[in-house]
């Protein structure tokens, strides 16, 4: 008989949820048990040769890039041994965007959810979890410094779309989720917190108890991928570490805020994405 599939548990939210916290917290303590995948990033794919990027950077091209690799996400590895499988985003956040976003040329939201219908929701799980975080946007703002660190980044502290994102997450993200979502308020929670409550819904994820965090802190990007980590684009691309390198499945890797470096026990360094979740088209 084939393997019973690990549980799969989405991570959502609204920029400066804590989001990524939880999504790091969460690998480091499960480690070789658990199987992740990291946020999907176009910009990352368009640098990395195991990928395939977008056709451009289009609204409806960027879309179709976003629920083609979703789609592959969900295939990638079937036979994994992993307790659980971890994403950082899932569909949600691809709508969301449309949703909330008004630029010129944008993809409405009723041609993404659309979309979704027909790509996404025959291949979920019946039985997947998502955790959506939210803060409110002066509190977005507030934990992310109230201005962006790069050009890049401004879209992402713009008052209408935080606010237009609270909505989705808060009104609509629950209806489009398989198993009614664990939608934790982090406005006024600490991380151990956020975990607590996560740990405490879904015992059967059979979640480490973990110890008080330590003061969040920025490593520096590890010297097995400072090469690498320059080549790809570096902090615009890639953002900040989110974790110091840890062992990881015979080889090593580093959690950064917008994907993960690994090297492998052969020494090859690389992005990390499990095998098969590179596809950035529809099959």
């Amino acid at each position: 008989m084939p393997p019973t599939p690990a549980p799969v548990l989405a991570l959502e939210g609204v920029p400066g949820s804590g989001k990524t916290t939880l999504f790091t917290a969460l690998v480091r303590a499960l480690t070789h048990d658990c199987l992740y995948f990291c946020e999907p990033n176009p910009t990352l794919a368009a640098q990395d040769p195991h990928a395939t990027a977008p056709a451009s950077d289009s609204p409806a091209d960027l879309t179709d890039w976003y629920l083609a690799h979703e789609a592959a996400r969900l295939a990638a590895a079937p036979a994994d041994t992993a307790c659980l499988r971890l994403l950082d985003r899932n569909h949600l956040g691809v709508l969301a965007f449309t949703y909330a976003f008004r630029g010129e040329n944008a993809t409405s939201f009723d041609t993404a959810r659309t979309a979704y219908a027909a790509t996404i929701a025959p291949r979920l799980p019946p039985d997947a979890r998502t955790a959506i975080l939210l803060a409110s946007p002066d509190t977005s703002l507030k934990r992310r410094g109230d201005h962006p660190e790069l050009p890049r980044w401004e879209l992402w502290f713009d008052r209408g779309l935080l606010e237009r994102l609270h909505t989705f997450y808060t009104e609509i993200a629950p209806e489009l989720c398989p198993t009614p979502p664990l939608v934790i308020d982090t406005e006024h929670l600490t991380p151990d917190q956020v975990w607590a409550r996560l740990a405490a819904t879904w015992p059967d994820l059979r979640l480490p108890t973990l110890p008080t965090r330590p003061a969040p802190e920025r490593p520096g990007v590890d010297p097995a991928f400072t090469a690498l980590h320059h080549a790809l684009g570096g902090l615009g691309v890639l953002g900040h570490p989110a974790s110091a390198a840890f062992a990881y499945r015979g080889g090593l890797t580093q959690l950064f805020q917008l994907g993960a470096l690994h090297r492998a026990p052969s020494g090859e360094v690389s992005v990390w994405q499990p095998a098969g979740a590179h596809h950035g088209a529809a099959s």
